[in-house]
């Protein structure tokens, strides 16, 4: 078993990768890490040294809840302590010394993990609803898995949670 002694805690100011590996128990914290633009794979939490192994190979930052995972000098680790998605964002984004960037949200898969291109609108006629193709006019494709994305009420939601994190890093202190 691999045992790292060094612990990194979030106000260390030890510099944390912004690809992520999130743990199993966090998998819907992975959906809004890639809405915010984050390369956010999932795995489990055990065995320990596959996530690990996959950590160093990847250069991803682990986010977990589990407390038997530490972070030392090869495998950095965020351990959330928050119970709430904003919470948890909100802790992430402020570990990793990030702001919620408008330019970087919506710019991959929610899915798979892919980044997002642009899609011309004639290409996805077939690909989504009849009322979409006519009152939408941008939409990105991933080439990972075929999804189709435009800018809907849910956009409006993520956006507004995006927002709310903005405000919480915003009002707490980076070293909370």
């Amino acid at each position: 078993m691999v045992h790292y002694t060094l612990h990194i805690e979030h106000d260390t100011g030890v510099m944390l990768s912004t690809t992520l590996l999130v743990t199993d128990e966090c998998l819907r914290l992975t959906r809004w890490l890639r809405l915010l633009g984050y390369d956010a794979a999932a795995q489990a939490a055990r065995p320990l040294e596959a996530l690990y192994l996959r950590a160093v190979n990847e250069n991803r930052t682990i986010v977990t809840r589990t407390r038997a995972v530490h972070g030392g000098e090869l495998v950095r680790v965020v351990t959330l302590r928050a119970h709430t998605r904003t919470d948890q964002l909100a802790e992430v984004l402020r570990a990793l010394g990030d702001a919620v960037e408008d330019s970087s949200a919506f710019s991959r898969c929610v899915r798979c993990n892919t980044g997002l291109e642009p899609a011309e609108k004639a290409a996805v006629r077939t690909r989504v609803p009849a009322y979409v193709y006519e009152t939408q006019s941008a939409f990105t494709a991933c080439a990972g898995c075929g999804r189709i994305y435009w800018s809907a009420t849910h956009w409006q939601r993520a956006r507004a949670v995006m927002a709310d994190v903005a405000a919480r890093l915003q009002s707490t202190p980076r070293h909370a």
